[in-house]
């Protein structure tokens, strides 16, 4: 087993190959933020977590993030799915207990376009500043066997 020293040494080497940019390498990154935060490994060569921050060179505000979004998709069982990072974006802005089942299988197939209205369908009910008749619908159904969402089409 690693000794603490050996853990944070591998999370830096790690935290300094990821390629940053790329949105899962995020994730990943995000991950080995956590986990030295949680274990506070970043005591070992810093006394602060803003201090450790600012030496790998990222924001705070941008850790908070991305470690506010990796907890989300951890909460809700998604840290494994290959979302988009729109997507996820979208997702994490009214994902709750109640809604994240039907939200996650909705976000894994619908088209981008539609995952967006749904969102902001929901987005607008809780502020309730909009309202729709839904006078002009399009039907979708839900496979009972793999949970896809499916357009229904006319002939």
């Amino acid at each position: 087993m690693l000794n603490s020293e050996e853990s944070f040494g591998k999370c830096l080497e790690k935290i300094r190959s990821v390629e940053y940019e790329n949105y899962y390498n995020k994730l990943e990154f995000a991950q080995l933020l956590y986990n030295i935060k949680k274990n506070k490994l970043y005591k070992i060569s810093h006394q602060y977590w803003n201090d450790f921050l600012k030496d790998i060179g990222v924001p705070y505000g941008e850790a908070y993030n991305m470690l506010k979004t990796r907890n989300i998709l951890e909460k809700y069982n998604m840290l494994g799915k290959q979302l988009p990072i729109r997507v996820v974006k979208l997702l994490i802005k009214v994902i709750n207990n109640d809604n994240a089942d039907d939200l996650l299988s909705k976000a894994q197939s619908l088209p981008y376009v539609e995952f967006l209205n749904e969102v902001n369908m929901i987005k607008d009910n809780l502020k309730s500043s909009v309202e729709c008749e839904h006078n002009e619908t399009e039907t979708w159904e839900k496979c009972k066997k793999c949970g896809k969402w499916l357009h229904q089409k006319t002939a």
